[in-house]
């Protein structure tokens, strides 16, 4: 009965096994070909399937983000810290025949600071030159 059983469920897995490549399906790609081919379909389909007018907007997009970044440092900076530290062992000594430990078992602390920006140079050559930066980058993509 076991062997039986075991043949049958083998046949079954051996089956599926054959069959399942044609189940899946791999991801059809989309028809590349154009239906009709006029000037703004085509110059469309250009800038759509054209690996530098991609890299060009991803450089811009990356410049975008890099001004954004450095422009951020006008902004005030707070910050918080906290420190927690627990001492299994504490340190003892022996004093007059006695053995007496020294400190606390938990120690915390922390600190919140805000700071900001009133002179920065290169915030300052930042802002100056965004603009032109910006400019600079969209050459490539207009």
């Amino acid at each position: 009965m076991f062997i039986t059983l075991s043949k049958h469920r083998l046949r079954w897995f051996i089956l599926t096994l054959l069959l399942s490549p044609s189940m899946l399906r791999a991801q059809s790609d989309a028809d590349s070909v154009l239906a009709e081919a006029t000037i703004d379909a085509v110059v469309r389909y250009a800038l759509q399937h054209q690996p530098f007018v991609r890299q060009a907007q991803a450089d811009e997009e990356i410049t975008n983000s890099v001004i954004r970044g450095k422009l951020a440092d006008w902004y005030p900076q707070i910050n918080f810290t906290y420190n927690y530290q627990r001492y299994f062992d504490l340190q003892s000594s022996i004093i007059g025949g006695n053995v007496i430990r020294f400190g606390v078992n938990n120690t915390s602390s922390a600190q919140f600071t805000a700071t900001q920006n009133i002179f920065n140079r290169d915030v300052l050559l930042a802002s100056s030159t965004a603009t032109k930066v910006r400019a600079q980058a969209s050459l490539n993509t207009s």
